[in-house]
């Protein structure tokens, strides 16, 4: 008689093997499973890019400024890469504030990623776009 347990055929006149067979294929099985969920403790890396384009001289010398969830804002240059690690697996919102009433985002003000366990050791690129363009004024900010 042959009996089927987890897709193998397990033979009665050969118990101490068929034993041993399961005992693996049920460590197999746990060890797969472990292997796609992400580790509770684990942390990644997220690198923003800021690119702003200038229309006319009017760009927005003072920056921006970037937070990541609720954590204290970081100001960020109008061109910059900024890379941040040690974020713990799971969903993260970053933002990008701090425009000049002359500047406009070209692909919105805030990003959601999700950070989770990969065998790659490469950050999660995003990117922000802004667009400044000359008000119109004729002045100069740094006038006085």
């Amino acid at each position: 008689m042959t009996s089927h347990a987890a897709g193998a055929v397990v033979h009665p006149s050969h118990p101490h093997r068929s034993a041993g067979f399961l005992a693996l294929a049920g460590l197999f099985t746990v060890a797969c499973i472990g292997a796609i969920e992400p580790l509770p403790n684990g942390t990644g890396t997220i690198m923003i890019t800021v690119s702003t384009a200038d229309i006319g001289g009017g760009g927005d010398a003072d920056g921006y400024i970037l937070t990541i969830d609720s954590e204290l804002p970081q100001a960020v240059e109008m061109n910059a890469v900024v890379t941040v690690g040690s974020l713990v697996f799971g969903k993260h919102v970053v933002r990008l504030a701090g425009l000049s009433p002359n500047c406009y985002y070209t692909t919105g003000d805030h990003r959601s990623v999700n950070l989770v366990n990969s065998r790659s050791a490469s950050p999660v690129a995003i990117s922000f776009s802004v667009l400044c363009v000359d008000d119109g004024s004729g002045a100069d900010p740094w006038d006085y």
